[in-house]
């Protein structure tokens, strides 16, 4: 009888702790303020509900009308930053509080902002200039990252051929949207070229101007030795004509024209028009075998900005 008064005692207490829906909104966050307003965005602060199941606030916006609100973001923050806005336009704000049954509060008091455009904007940053020779076709690859700003229309892209050039229409190659650009436009071979970027904003307003970078396409190295579709019964040099700007080489061994990468080895000492021979005794090939060989010139990193012809020639150390 005692075990069963317990048992009964017990399942009463469970469920007499079992959690109940909560049917009770928030109460509507206070303080909202607008912290700042230029240059196309708002900036928007509350201070935080006390209500310990608060989920986080539903923000909503109005525009150059007091009562056509409509629903732009959730956040669990109490701050948010709108962007990407007309500069002429006034902006209206009201947040509710929604907790985590689902509950939302009634709105906020309302503020209102003008995001007038009054600075200009960041540069872009990470500026990248990649010349490369493609098969007798120079091309330059600009690329950069997005300047930090909401108000962004598009960028400028100049280039000369001096490092220390004002940002005049001379110079002006062309105004593009994107931050990504494939210059194709009268470019030499062994000409260095010199880029700045301009953020131009919505209103117009322009950066001053990325810091310039450079890089030239190289002419391409030429191969000397082994001469291509020839048999040779040692390896221990491979003798190419480096091209005419300082660069980095390096010496690709393959097992077919287009792949099979065996041997990848750096060369850093070549000097420009030089007739370089790469001692090649610890290099290992199977003999019988036909392999393939060029050279690929670098200004930076480790993308190639020209590439020799492919030379073939077959190993067969027992010919004399």
């Amino acid at each position: 009888m005692i075990i069963f008064i317990l048992l009964n005692i017990s399942c009463r207490k469970n469920d007499l702790i079992e959690p109940a829906d909560d049917y009770v909104p928030p109460l509507p966050p206070i303080k909202l303020e607008v912290y700042s307003a230029f240059d196309g965005q708002v900036g928007l602060s509350w201070r935080k509900n006390m209500e310990p199941d608060i989920e986080g606030y539903l923000v909503y916006r109005s525009i150059n009308d007091t009562s056509d609100f409509t629903y732009i973001t959730f956040t669990i923050n109490n701050y948010y930053i709108d962007g990407n806005l007309e500069y002429d336009s006034t902006y209206y704000y009201r947040i509710a509080a929604k907790d985590f049954d689902g509950n939302i509060s009634g709105f906020s008091d309302m503020v209102s902002a003008k995001p007038v455009n009054i600075f200009p904007p960041y540069n872009p940053v990470y500026l990248y200039v990649y010349a490369r020779n493609n098969s007798g076709n120079p091309e330059i690859e600009v690329s950069w990252s997005p300047a930090y700003d909401n108000d962004i229309s598009h960028y400028e892209i100049y280039r000369s051929a001096v490092v220390n050039y004002t940002l005049q229409d001379q110079y002006l190659l062309l105004k593009s949207a994107d931050n990504y650009f494939l210059d194709t436009n009268n470019i030499e071979l062994l000409k260095k070229y010199y880029y700045r970027i301009v953020s131009v904003d919505k209103g117009g307003l322009k950066s001053s101007g990325t810091e310039p970078v450079s890089d030239y396409a190289l002419n391409v190295p030429e191969l000397l030795y082994p001469g291509n579709n020839t048999t040779i019964n040692k390896i221990d040099e491979f003798i190419f004509r480096a091209a005419s700007a300082p660069a980095s080489y390096e010496l690709i061994i393959q097992t077919s024209e287009h792949e099979g990468v065996i041997h990848n080895v750096p060369i850093f000492d070549a000097e420009p028009d030089s007739v370089y021979a790469l001692k090649a005794d610890n290099l290992y090939l199977n003999p019988y075998i036909k392999y393939y060989w060029k050279i690929a010139a670098y200004t930076k990193d480790r993308k190639p900005n020209s590439v020799s012809k492919t030379f073939s020639f077959f190993y067969n150390p027992g010919q004399n």
